[in-house]
């Protein structure tokens, strides 16, 4: 789907942002500055920033112009609000990107085989994915799953939906997932890069199985999130 232009200058406000090493408190001018800086027009600026100003991007002082503000906090919820990653960047203004680091098949260690009921010996797909809210990332995933019950997969299937790929292939809903969180603080010089982390940042660390209706597990997930975009909650029932 084609961008609108009010999309268009959203990612263009953001990307002068980028490059020109703009941070929080640096002053970004008038609207109508930008709309004369960028060639557009004063409405589609406002409409623009008015979105970026939610997302907290950009904020206004009344008569200064705007500014360069914070990302707000990508409230990450349980499993199933987590699979609608499309969504959540929708509702931003933004689009959601799958990007895969890399892709290997190689044999699991104990820890995952026994959480996906397999053996050492079998073979899964270890896949890193980096998930972005346009050009902000987000999460960086690192996931194993079977080999023999996925044996299709590919990096054009991980760049959309893992999810749907999972429940059109096996013809069974994703149910639920077991998870396991920590905080850690990343020595990784990959991730930090990815995630743009600063020094010594502690991040949360979620280990993850996620199951079938038939409580079949289709992967072992660990993810970390960079904490200052990202805020994890979890609801518990009984």
């Amino acid at each position: 789907m084609a961008k609108t232009k009010k999309q268009e200058v959203c990612d263009h406000i953001v990307g002068y942002i980028k490059t020109n090493g703009l941070v929080k408190g640096d002053k970004l001018g008038s609207e109508a500055g930008l709309a004369k800086q960028f060639g557009i027009s004063r409405t589609t600026v406002r409409e623009a920033t008015r979105d970026l100003i939610e997302r907290g991007q950009v904020y206004r002082l009344n008569g200064s112009g705007l500014y360069v503000g914070e990302p707000k906090l990508v409230e990450q919820m349980h499993y199933h609000q987590l699979s609608s990653f499309d969504e959540r960047a929708r509702a931003r203004g933004m689009t959601a990107i799958r990007k895969v680091i890399s892709i290997n098949i190689v044999n699991p260690d104990q820890a995952v085989a026994s959480d996906l009921k397999i053996k050492t010996s079998d073979y899964v797909y270890h896949i890193v994915r980096l998930m972005s809210f346009d050009d902000t990332p987000i999460t960086l995933e690192s996931f194993f799953m079977p080999v023999e019950r996925f044996p299709n997969l590919n990096v054009s299937t991980i760049e959309k939906s893992k999810y749907n790929y999972v429940e059109s292939v096996t013809d069974k809903r994703v149910q639920k997932s077991v998870q396991t969180l920590r905080p850690v603080i990343v020595d990784d010089p990959q991730t930090i890069e990815l995630l743009h982390l600063d020094h010594n940042q502690p991040v949360m660390c979620v280990r993850e199985v996620g199951f079938l209706d038939d409580d079949t597990p289709f992967e072992v997930n660990t993810s970390i999130s960079n904490s200052k975009l990202v805020e994890i909650h979890q609801v518990a029932t009984r």
